[in-house]
């Protein structure tokens, strides 16, 4: 699911009404190192609770980093151990609208070679350079106020299990976001495994005189995903009655639509052999989903397959969201009748 914010700043008052005059980032007062600046001042600009609260607030915690595929531009971190890596791209260099999702990609790959001691290390460093002060990572996010003393066996145990897991918030920054970088992120988004998101935000700017600017961040792309799982029924095993969901999935693992009818139906062929021209699952009533997309689906009306097979999460399908499917070998037994509760009472007697 896709966001695109269109804004038009204007400026009013007692006989005022000036639109502002936006400045292209390819004009040569700004640079990429300008970008960087701003946004190690002021990360509060980068709409990150949007995408999802566990990456807010940003702390900046790095600029410049060094790793063997060169400089991440900003590194962030929330005070729930949540990293986000940022790449700053005015698109002056055609040979870099092509590149950058490549290479914020490498850079992922080869932050989720740090440990914890490796990260707070290069903190100490970037604190004592722009800050004066050696603070790691902790010491940082507690000068802010952000977490307490008894807060750090928590703090630093989640960020080096996302390091190890590279659960990580990807953000390519820029003036204008090429079409062809959004198609790639997009995709990126969808491949399976993947445990780091990533988003593209496009900043604005407007003049408002001749020492001020307005600076307008814009999120172009959010993925909202819920996941599932599924188990696959075997050949030679009975496909599960209409009172047991099942899907269909594509080749992402995403999810097609659910039913309580055996879907797809096999042509041509006799139900007893459907098994051996497809493979057919039922669903494990998992969710896993991010705060925000539970109030986005909160928000939604019933949908129409919805209320045809009684499955609420065709309305999240029907309304253009995405829902991640992920595969498993353990075998569950759903409760839904009174037949499914003497099943379960047979089998733990």
């Amino acid at each position: 699911m896709t966001t695109t914010l269109q804004k038009r700043p204007f400026i009013v008052g007692p006989n005022k009404n000036e639109k502002l005059e936006r400045i292209p980032l390819t004009q040569g007062e700004f640079s990429e190192e300008w970008l960087q600046k701003l946004l190690q001042e002021s990360p509060q600009l980068l709409p990150v609770a949007e995408i999802d609260s566990i990456y807010a607030p940003l702390v900046c915690i790095g600029r410049e980093v060094h790793t063997n595929v060169g400089y991440i531009d900003n590194l962030y971190v929330s005070p729930k151990g949540y990293i986000t890596i940022v790449e700053t791209k005015l698109w002056r260099n055609p040979q870099a609208r092509r590149e950058v999702v490549g290479q914020i990609i490498d850079y992922a790959k080869e932050l989720k070679q740090f440990t914890y001691e490796k990260l707070d290390h290069s903190v100490r460093a970037y604190n004592q350079k722009y800050h004066n002060k050696e603070l790691g990572i902790f010491d940082s996010m507690v000068e802010q106020n952000l977490l307490v003393q008894e807060d750090e066996a928590l703090f630093t145990d989640m960020i080096a299990k996302n390091l190890s897991n590279a659960r990580f918030l990807l953000l390519v920054v820029g003036d204008g976001i090429r079409d062809s970088v959004w198609r790639m992120a997009e995709f990126l988004n969808s491949t399976p495994n993947m445990l780091y998101n990533i988003a593209l935000v496009e900043l604005e700017v407007y003049k408002v005189s001749e020492e001020e600017r307005l600076v307008v961040p814009n999120l172009l792309m959010k993925t909202e995903i819920l996941e599932r799982f599924v188990f696959r029924v075997e050949n030679g095993s009975a496909i599960p009655i209409e009172s047991v969901e099942k899907e269909v999935i594509d080749k992402n693992n995403n999810a097609m639509y659910f039913s309580r009818s055996v879907i797809p139906f096999v042509r041509d062929a006799d139900k007893n052999h459907w098994q051996q021209q497809h493979t057919f699952y039922k669903h494990v009533g998992m969710y896993a989903f991010t705060p925000r997309a539970l109030q986005e689906f909160a928000n939604l009306s019933q949908t129409s397959l919805e209320i045809a097979e009684s499955l609420e999460q065709n309305r999240w399908l029907e309304n253009g969201y995405r829902i991640k499917v992920a595969k498993t070998e353990f075998e569950t037994i759903a409760v839904d009748t009174m037949e499914d509760l003497e099943r379960v009472r047979r089998l733990i007697r």
